[in-house]
């Protein structure tokens, strides 16, 4: 079980999708063919409560300002897994989306 935080101040808001592993490319996800972001206009500062999600690989996109900014893929979700997914930017509004990152926490 996973959460997130946004910790990407120059961001701004960011959607978030999260998708078994390969079933979308970036480009389908940024043209909307994913569905639902998880969360909807997520904003700096703020964390999700833990997602329940099936055990395994998983691919998630990050974007903001109609870009993507962090798009991890193969992200393994193990038995009795419980991760904090933090994504972090520059302070700055000028950074560039390769300055934006996620950092994953284990909480077991």
């Amino acid at each position: 079980m996973p959460k997130v935080a946004h910790a990407a101040p120059a961001a701004g808001d960011v959607d978030i999708f999260v998708t078994s592993k390969g079933t979308y490319s970036v480009a389908e996800v940024e043209n909307g063919m994913a569905g639902n972001p998880l969360p909807d206009e997520f904003d700096f500062a703020h964390i999700t409560d833990y997602v329940s999600l099936t055990l395994g690989n998983y691919d998630i996109h990050a974007f903001a300002g109609g870009a993507t900014a962090i798009n991890v893929e193969d992200f393994t979700l193990s038995a009795g897994s419980i991760s904090s997914l933090v994504a972090r930017g520059p302070l700055e509004p000028s950074g560039v989306s390769t300055d934006f990152n996620v950092v994953v926490l284990s909480n077991n």
